[in-house]
């Protein structure tokens, strides 16, 4: 079975020869951005293929087309979706590029959660709820 490297992860997993490199992420809980779903329409499961180029299915012209949107575009860039294995490889998945870093959104959804806790809370507890007043005219 070939082996994928992942990298900054460092983490090497096997995979099934012909299978993308997509599918093998998705498959070892490694994070690699597929907006459209591997369909090849957009550039999000780009990678930079750091050893054994060779050893992957050719890149076909829509491919490239969508590329070319990719940020960090290299000489030796593919899209995750297309890339079928068929040897050991080295990958580096690009930093994620948002105005966001990856840590920002995980503190993000964590605030969001405790607000969402905080709200059922008050709501599920008639004590903390301010008295209502009716509009009664004397």
């Amino acid at each position: 079975m070939p082996k994928v490297t992942f990298l900054p992860a460092n983490k090497t997993v096997e995979a099934e020869e012909g299978q993308s490199l997509l599918d093998v992420a998705m498959d070892n809980d490694i994070r690699l951005e597929h907006n459209c779903g591997g369909n090849c329409a957009c550039s999000t499961c780009h990678v930079i293929v750091k050893e054994g180029m060779e050893k992957l299915s050719h890149k076909t012209e829509e491919e490239q087309d969508e590329l070319e949107e990719a940020e960090g575009l290299t000489s030796i860039s593919r899209l995750g979706c297309q890339s079928k294995i068929y040897g050991d490889i080295i990958v580096e998945i690009p930093p994620f590029r948002s105005s966001l870093l990856n840590e920002d959104v995980t503190k993000i959804e964590a605030l969001i959660k405790e607000k969402e806790k905080a709200l059922n809370l008050s709501q599920s507890n008639p004590a903390s709820q301010p008295p209502q007043t009716e509009g009664k005219a004397e």
